[in-house]
């Protein structure tokens, strides 16, 4: 999401995601297309103390200096990169909207908007997404997924990337780079994701690759416990009462704190469902076997720099 200037991209490229989290930088470098998909480099780094608080670059400086290392060890200078932005500097929303022509359901989404952020549209940056269509009484509808920032916050990400080399083409969210690292062209039915981050924690629901329903708490992770999976059970609940009762097969978690090995049967005994570790490219590269759960993010980033 957040294109600049919705440019399509080249078919032929080196895409580097940069998952600029609270105590952790995780980077994924990816070439070619899906089809030929080569995973060029894995890193992660300590993040700058205090430098992004809920999604908000505090200290850009000291943020520069830190990425411009990076950079400068890789040779990435003049590379195309994919960044997110988490917690309450993004809203999420969904919408339902008509079957309509694509031109009227650009300005359909804009008109309903305004009603879903807590602030001024003309001060966010906006992009949506048609997931496609679903059925509500036997009628078929567009699941939209609409996500907006501050300008402010955009501009700072803008002015950082500007600054180590690096040419942002997008600013994406947390769902969409996670459903993009775990696609599969078999999955059907309901899985559940939880995102378990240092400082947010982000669930998610994907309905045959379709993101249906999120949430973040700002709650960290770095011990799952009953917070978590409270949390948990009241998304569950939602999905449940939003979608009549559709059962979710599996919940699949990712991310950088704890010892997952340990949270997957803790997480299945308290929900009684099977819980386990997502595994990043499994389903599009060959040796993604090495590449752990905390490079999911950072995975799905450099997908949306890869042409379908």
């Amino acid at each position: 999401m957040f294109g600049k200037l919705r440019h399509l991209l080249k078919k032929e490229r080196h895409t580097i995601g940069l998952d600029i989290g609270f105590s952790r930088i995780n980077a994924v470098e990816l070439k070619n297309t899906l089809n030929n998909l080569q995973l060029i480099s894995l890193h992660s780094i300590e993040s700058p103390p205090e430098t992004i608080i809920d999604g908000k670059i505090t200290d850009k400086e000291l943020l520069i200096k830190k990425l411009n290392n990076l950079v400068q060890k890789n040779g990435w200078q003049g590379k195309q990169a994919v960044t997110v932005v988490k917690g309450r500097g993004v809203i999420i929303r969904h919408l339902k909207m008509p079957v309509m022509p694509k031109a009227e359901l650009k300005n359909a989404v804009k008109f309903e908007l305004e009603s879903y952020l807590p602030f001024n549209s003309k001060e966010a940056v906006i992009d949506f997404v048609n997931l496609g269509t679903i059925k509500i009484e036997r009628e078929k509808q567009y699941l939209i997924l609409i996500a907006a920032i501050p300008k402010e916050i955009a501009f700072t990400y803008y002015e950082v990337f500007t600054a180590i080399g690096l040419d942002l083409v997008a600013i994406d969210v947390v769902p969409l780079a996670l459903q993009r690292t775990f696609f599969s062209k078999e999955r059907k039915g309901v899985t559940a994701f939880a995102d378990l981050g240092e400082e947010i924690t982000n669930f998610f629901i994907v309905v045959d690759d379709k993101v249906s329903l999120t949430k973040n708490i700002t709650t960290g992770s770095t011990i799952v416990n009953q917070e978590i999976v409270r949390e948990l059970r009241r998304f569950f609940e939602l999905w449940q009462a939003q979608s009549q009762n559709i059962d979710i097969s599996k919940l699949v978690i990712t991310g950088s704190t704890g010892n997952l090995d340990e949270i997957t049967p803790f997480l299945s005994r308290q929900l009684g469902i099977p819980v386990e570790i997502g595994k990043p490219l499994a389903g599009l590269l060959k040796e993604a076997k090495g590449i752990g759960p905390e490079y999911a993010i950072a995975a799905g980033l450099a997908l949306r720099g890869v042409i379908k």
